[in-house]
């Protein structure tokens, strides 16, 4: 069984900086991984070691 992740910690992603030190997750982390040329979406999922949610 292959087992592919996606996901990778980031700090900043295509010049916009992320609030803290995350785990980019979800559609976000699939068009990077396999450098799909698609626009992204007006939200993004990260996962941080905080307890922390923020909207923007």
């Amino acid at each position: 069984m292959d087992t592919t992740t996606f996901s990778q910690e980031i700090n900043v992603f295509h010049g916009k900086i992320a609030p803290e030190k995350a785990i980019l997750v979800g559609y976000g982390a699939v068009t990077e991984a396999l450098q799909l040329q698609i626009p992204f979406p007006n939200k993004l999922s990260l996962i941080s070691k905080k307890k922390t949610e923020l909207r923007r």
